[in-house]
């Protein structure tokens, strides 16, 4: 009988033991699963670098900044976050000139400046917010204007941002007109921003014809795409637009720039441009060393 009691208790600390080891080894595959894992939010963060902080960019998230106040046209602004809102690793905030001069841009990535009124933008903003964006693309941060906003990032006015080394042409006549522009896409911008052609059709409405001002104290633009047809009305001289800069691309400190005169967020088709322009300008914050446009 004791022979017996003995043989069962051997038998049931051999099925203790091989249960703890099958445990064991179910424990060690799972988590080798885990760690094989990408999230699909994950890309972003894996294309920008390991630099990760409160913001969310380890989960590949990008905090995107959008000014809504004076100066700003809504139909601009109702496009461009419709655009930005069907990218799911972007999220979205509008910000005041209120929220900027609060310090509020900290938080947050790029910054998009819409078509509207640079002027305008700029007498909301007032002096300390200008400074502030200004500190912002210098140390880092993104920097998108359309139209108004590459007015405002422009070299050219008193009130101007002089955050692109870029003049005005033709100022005079800025009030030229709108319609569909044919433009002249280099290659950086066909990859960068996904232009379907290297000949895109933009909806154009009165952005600046930019043009190299030669400020020594602002590295060179990189020309991404010129206009290649024109809109006048009259009293406006033709002949002015064309082989002028649509598109222009700099750096800015450790910033990215990038100054769209005409609207893509308003032009069928290109709704994928201005969240391709962000991944674009954040990459500036990802690298110890301050990023060339060129380097895209």
């Amino acid at each position: 009988m004791m022979r017996l009691f003995g043989l069962c208790v051997i038998v049931l600390c051999l099925c203790v033991i091989t249960c703890v080891l099958q445990s064991h080894s179910f424990l060690m595959a799972t988590e080798k699963s885990k760690a094989t894992q990408i999230h699909p939010r994950d890309e972003l963060a894996t294309d920008v670098g390991d630099d990760a902080d409160s913001r969310g960019r380890r989960s590949g998230i990008v905090q995107v900044a959008v000014f809504n106040d004076g100066g700003v046209s809504k139909r601009s602004l109702g496009h461009l976050l419709s655009d930005l809102q069907q990218n799911s690793l972007l999220h979205t905030q509008q910000v005041t000139s209120a929220d900027i001069r609060a310090g509020q841009l900290s938080e947050f990535d790029v910054v998009i400046f819409p078509g509207g009124s640079g002027g305008g933008q700029a007498k909301s903003l007032g002096k300390t917010g200008r400074e502030i964006v200004r500190k912002f693309v210098t140390d880092g941060g993104g920097y998108i204007g359309i139209c108004a906003g590459a007015y405002l990032a422009s070299a050219d006015y008193d009130w101007s941002l002089h955050i692109l080394d870029a003049k005005v042409l033709d100022r005079k006549h800025w009030a030229r007109g709108f319609g569909n522009v044919r433009l002249k896409a280099s290659a950086a911008a066909t990859k960068s921003l996904g232009f379907q052609t290297s000949e895109p059709l933009v909806y154009y409405h009165q952005g600046p014809l930019l043009s190299p001002a030669h400020d020594d104290q602002i590295p060179d633009y990189q020309e991404w795409a010129s206009f290649t047809t024109e809109v006048t009305k009259e009293g406006v001289p033709g002949g002015v637009m064309p082989g002028t800069t649509a598109i222009a691309a700099g750096i800015f400190g450790d910033g990215r720039v990038l100054a769209i005169s005409p609207h893509p967020e308003n032009t069928d088709g290109l709704d994928h441009v201005l969240p391709r322009a962000v991944q674009w300008a954040i990459s500036g914050r990802y690298n110890g060393s301050p990023m060339k446009a060129k380097d895209d």
